[in-house]
C-alpha cells in the first residue's frame, strides 16, 4: 500500500460531516470505512402491515398514511406476501377489482 493510501485510510471522518459540507474523496463521495456506523433500530420506525382479510381501501389508505410504497400482509401473525402500491394499480383495479377486494387477492406471493 502506498504512503498516500495508508494516510487516507486513517483520515476519520470529521463528526459534522455531511454530504454538503464535506468531501472525504474529494469528488462527493465518502469511503465505506470512514461512515460511522448506523443501527438499524436507531431508523426503524414502528411496525405497519395489512390483515389479508382487509380491503384494497383499507391497504391503500395505509400506504398513503404511513407514506410507504410497500406493506408486509399478514395472517396469522405471519408474513404472506406483500403489497405495494404497483399490485394496487396493475392487479387491482384493471382487473376488474374494486375497493371492496381482499388484500390477499392482489398481494404479491
Amino acid at each position: 500500500m502506498s504512503s498516500e493510501a495508508a494516510r487516507e485510510q486513517k483520515r476519520p471522518l470529521p463528526s459534522t460531516a455531511s454530504p454538503q459540507t464535506d468531501d472525504a474523496c474529494g469528488d462527493g463521495r465518502y469511503r465505506a470505512w470512514e461512515i460511522e456506523a448506523m443501527l438499524v433500530r436507531d431508523v426503524m420506525r414502528k411496525p405497519i402491515s395489512v390483515h389479508a382479510e382487509e380491503t384494497l381501501e383499507v391497504a391503500t389508505l395505509r400506504l398513503k398514511k404511513e407514506n410507504v410504497g410497500a406493506l408486509p400482509v399478514v395472517e396469522d401473525d405471519e408474513v404472506v406476501g406483500m403489497i405495494t402500491d404497483r399490485d394496487v394499480l396493475l392487479r387491482g383495479f384493471p382487473e376488474g377489482r374494486n375497493i371492496h377486494t381482499k388484500t390477499r387477492e392482489s398481494r404479491s406471493a
